[in-house]
């Protein structure tokens, strides 16, 4: 369980800093609170176009002593306005938070998007509750954004999610928006996704080293091998294309496998 080293009073004062918020049209929001047994926070302000997928990630602070004990995902729920359920996971043998992806889709059971509208992510963990409020709207969101939090050393990340699934689309952000791509692959082959694309310059920056996965812990993202993860953050306006190639480090042969997409960040 989460040790009271993190109280309350502890959490109000966390909360000074824990969204980075630009002047933006659209506003963000965190709420926490704390009982001695369990963690609730709620962020909103979130707002994406209709149709989309999100990834969310929820990490851990090693040297933060309130994050000691195992932590592990329970399951999640997306609900609309009204508070019904669109679409449910509940997991039997719970993955630990750093095993854990989410993808979320706002398209209902035949692929047509949700309508605009406001709705409710819920991630259920051993040490309480994450609520995340989503705004679906039509066109493209405008201002400067970013949504993140952290609380007694654990944090909550959302993305935009990109898969092959989205191969020669153009994909709207705004500033501070972030976008992960997920791909399928298995290194045992020899292969393996790159970026092929580099710039002197570009309004895309890459957040962390790529990832891979042997195992996914989400259903919808289950590869054969496993998923290597590109997370990326919209630091200037314009366009940027991406290619990602799966090939071996040792040919020069064009690879017969590629994903291409575009962004334009407004």
């Amino acid at each position: 369980m989460l040790r009271r080293t993190c109280s309350s009073l502890g959490l109000i004062v966390i909360l000074l800093g824990l969204v980075v918020l630009h002047a933006a049209a659209q506003q963000a929001s965190v709420e926490a609170s704390s009982s001695p047994f369990t963690l609730n926070v709620s962020l909103s302000g979130f707002v994406v176009p209709v149709g989309e997928q999100l990834a969310v990630e929820l990490a851990r602070d090693a040297s933060s002593d309130a994050t000691t004990d195992p932590m592990y995902v329970q399951g999640w729920v997306l609900m609309d306005e009204g508070g019904d359920a669109l679409t449910e996971t509940a997991y039997d043998d719970a993955p630990e938070i750093a095993d854990w992806l989410g993808s979320v889709s706002l398209c209902d059971a035949d692929g047509a998007p949700l309508p605009t509208g406001h709705y409710t992510l819920e991630i259920s963990t051993t040490v309480g509750t994450f609520t995340i409020g989503i705004e679906a709207t039509d066109g493209v969101p405008s201002g400067r954004f970013r949504l993140s939090a952290t609380v007694c050393g654990l944090s909550i990340e959302l993305y935009r999610l990109v898969t092959e699934d989205d191969a020669g689309r153009t994909l709207d952000l705004r500033v501070g928006d972030q976008l992960m791509v997920v791909l399928q692959g298995n290194p045992t082959t020899g292969y393996e996704w790159s970026n092929a694309l580099l710039y002197e310059y570009a309004v895309l920056r890459e957040l962390a080293e790529p990832e891979y996965r042997p195992t996914s812990m989400d259903t919808g993202m289950v590869g054969a091998g496993g998923l290597y993860l590109f997370r990326f953050e919209a630091v200037d306006i314009g366009p940027q294309a991406f290619q990602f190639v799966y090939r071996r480090s040792w040919e020069t042969t064009d690879s017969d496998r590629e994903f291409v997409f575009d962004v334009v960040v407004r």
